[in-house]
């Protein structure tokens, strides 16, 4: 995996809980998510300040998957120095958060452990090291 992908992973615990949580990070977080979500109000993704979040629609083939908060944090001022990206889902499995991904067609990766470590020292980014 090069350092300059897009990759996503589920945040959250497996089994059923009260939200499952999508993360992305890299240079096409919000054009992948701004694909699929039909934000309440006029502004697109790409038009949001950092570090906000916006209520709106999943949507795939014209009908809406889920109601969920997308979360912004544009580089350089994120985790790991890149656009990171995190969709909260309502009462889902993470099973079921991963079939919501799918049809974003968003390719879920397993996170290891090196790697957010990794593209912090990428960014010159130092806060993330143990």
């Amino acid at each position: 995996m090069l350092f300059n992908d897009t990759i996503a992973a589920i945040a959250t615990a497996p089994g059923a809980g009260a939200i499952a949580v999508i993360r992305l990070s890299g240079p096409d977080a919000i054009d992948l998510i701004s694909e699929h979500f039909n934000p309440v109000g006029p502004k697109k993704l790409s038009e949001q300040d950092s570090h906000t979040i916006h209520l709106g629609d999943i949507v795939f083939n014209q009908q809406i998957i889920d109601q969920a908060l997308v979360s912004l944090f544009k580089a350089p001022r994120s985790y790991t120095g890149e656009n990171v990206v995190e969709i909260s889902c309502h009462g889902m499995s993470a099973k079921l958060a991963a079939s919501i991904s799918r049809c974003m067609n968003i390719h879920i990766v397993t996170a290891r452990s090196q790697h957010c470590k990794n593209i912090c020292i990428n960014h010159g980014i130092f806060r993330c090291l143990p």
